[in-house]
């Protein structure tokens, strides 16, 4: 977690989240302020859409504090591709 990630329409997208600490913290998924998911290392998004798009945070808690870190996802979609391939087809 944490930067840019940039796929394509319909691709399979997996965020990890490294957090250790005494006691263990508890980690909270969210995708622009809201939550999406409560635990785990992991956020997967098996097929993604541009709908997907937006700001992914994972969200460490314990005793002791909380840290957050974010990261942007932006799915590129087939518009963008046929548009790449056109220019890719023009230079070829």
């Amino acid at each position: 977690v944490g930067g840019m990630v940039t796929t394509l329409d319909g691709n399979r997208v997996s965020m990890v989240c490294e957090v250790s600490g005494i006691p263990a913290p508890q980690v909270t998924w969210e995708r622009d302020g809201v939550e999406v998911q409560r635990g785990g290392k992991f956020y997967i998004i098996d097929n993604t859409s541009q709908s997907d798009n937006g700001n992914y945070s994972c969200i460490a808690r314990n005793n002791a504090g909380e840290v957050k870190a974010i990261s942007r996802l932006n799915v590129l979609g087939n518009y963008f591709l046929s548009c790449l391939l056109g220019k890719v087809q023009t230079l070829l």
